[in-house]
């Protein structure tokens, strides 16, 4: 017998002829389970060891296919092949596959909408005054938005339902034509999609009366620096409870508005002028649309805060009569309730407290 024939019997290879096996052989003459089934990590079913000639099968008495094969079981034999196939190394059964790579970490997911300053980790900020063009507003229309800039003498409209006589958007649209200079939006009882709707219709509102009467008019949003900058609105407005200034400035940027609330001097005066526009300094009078519940600072206070270098704006019980009062102190302007929205005619009353605060500031802007 050849060598290499030999060698193969001592690796365990059946002679070639199927009458040669001995009983529970190692390698029985079955066919495979399947085609492929020497391939991959290993199987219950057995591997295809060796291949057969047709004859030896018959010796065999393997005339017949397995069930598996179906109708393939009357198919008759083929050509005999020409050699033995290559044995396979025999592997214990197991579940293919590896673990799962860990996700990779990311930092944070970023809104479609932030300002330049965070998406590029520069906490820098520009010059304060124009410097820097503003963003272009897709609800202006595609137009550049002019850098938000508070006039002197300043007149603004504290929003509030509760003290409206009549549709809120509507007096607001009234007031803005008539001459109001600065709107704050402020509703403390809506949150979310509520608010967010309730101060898109306010800047509309808004912007058309300052359409109609041929001007510019600021938004700002109370407390809510998100609900400001999805609605489109020029700032913010912080209470004693709200973010620090710092970090609205950093998040809006350098062209929008920044103001905060104050109710003695010293607060106002310890106020950064580059992080702070404006300090609205309350109660200066008793308030006329709700009960006061804090003392009246008058105006002797408010002349000692409009020393500092953030411009103040007189807030509580200011009305018509009283507003020059108030310029004459020092104040950048006055912010109103109701004076306008407690008015049978906001538009009217907005006209007579914009010529009181101008006829106030005349002769201190002729000194200057």
């Amino acid at each position: 017998m050849p060598a290499a024939r030999r060698d193969g019997l001592r690796r365990g290879d059946a002679a070639r002829g199927a009458h040669r096996l001995r009983p529970r052989h190692p390698q029985p003459g079955e066919p495979a389970h399947h085609p492929r089934d020497g391939r991959g990590a290993g199987r219950r079913r057995r591997r295809r060891r060796h291949g057969e000639r047709r004859r030896d099968r018959a010796r065999a008495r393997l005339h017949r296919r397995p069930h598996e094969q179906r109708h393939r079981g009357r198919q008759g034999p083929g050509a005999h092949g020409a050699r033995d196939a290559a044995r396979g190394r025999v592997r214990p059964a197991r579940v293919r596959g590896r673990a799962h790579p860990a996700p990779a970490l990311r930092e944070r997911l970023q809104p479609a909408r932030r300002p330049r300053e965070l998406l590029s980790g520069a906490a820098s900020r520009a010059p304060r005054r124009g410097a820097a063009a503003r963003t272009p507003d897709p609800r202006a229309g595609g137009r550049t938005p002019r850098p938000a800039v508070l006039p002197r003498p300043c007149l603004a409209l504290v929003t509030d339902r509760a003290a409206c006589a009549g549709d809120l958007a509507a007096a607001v649209e009234a007031a803005v034509a008539g001459g109001v200079d600065l709107v704050q939006v402020r509703d403390r009882a809506l949150g979310g999609a509520a608010l967010l709707a309730h101060v898109d219709a306010l800047v509309a509102a808004a912007r058309r009366g300052a359409a109609a009467r041929g001007g510019a008019v600021c938004v700002v949003v109370n407390r809510r620096l998100d609900v400001a900058l999805a609605a489109g609105a020029e700032g913010v407005h912080l209470g004693f409870d709200a973010l620090p200034a710092a970090a609205a400035r950093a998040l809006l940027g350098a062209g929008g508005l920044v103001g905060v609330s104050a109710h003695a001097p010293e607060e106002v005066l310890a106020l950064a002028p580059d992080v702070v526009d404006y300090a609205q300094l309350a109660p200066v009078f008793a308030p006329l649309s709700k009960a006061s519940t804090r003392p009246c600072v008058g105006l002797e206070a408010l002349a000692r805060a409009s020393r500092g270098p953030v411009p103040v704006l007189a807030q509580g019980g200011v009305h018509a009569e009283n507003a020059a009062a108030c310029v004459r102190a020092g104040a950048a302007g006055v912010a109103v309730t109701g004076a306008l929205l407690q008015a049978s005619d906001p538009a009217a009353a907005a006209r007579a407290l914009a010529a009181a605060l101008r006829a106030a500031a005349a002769p201190r802007d002729a000194e200057r």
